[in-house]
């Protein structure tokens, strides 16, 4: 997990709380209503976004997890291919 990742979902996170509200924008008018209105209070709410960061943060991580676990058994299935087609081209017998 990279600070750039949690930065970028907690400020989507606050963007989105701070777009819903009356007051719109960044401003401590902007956000402290909708806070409280998501989390029940703003502690809550604080918690909210932090959970709504982490939980963006943990799917993106594993799903590029995924991605690269499956490129790199690709690439090994595909090297495994081509060491037996060698080996068979200069008579090899043995399993497949």
């Amino acid at each position: 997990m990279h600070f750039s990742d949690v930065g970028t979902g907690t400020s989507l996170a606050v963007t989105t709380v701070s777009e819903a509200g009356k007051v719109i924008g960044p401003s401590a008018p902007g956000i402290a209503p909708e806070l409280e209105e998501t989390g029940g209070s703003m502690g809550g709410g604080i918690l909210t976004c932090a959970t709504i960061a982490t939980v963006l943060e943990i799917a993106v991580t594993l799903s590029a997890w995924w991605v690269t676990n499956k490129i790199k058994q690709w690439r090994l299935e595909r090297q495994y291919q081509d060491f037996l087609q060698r080996w068979k081209g200069r008579g090899y017998t043995g399993p497949p």
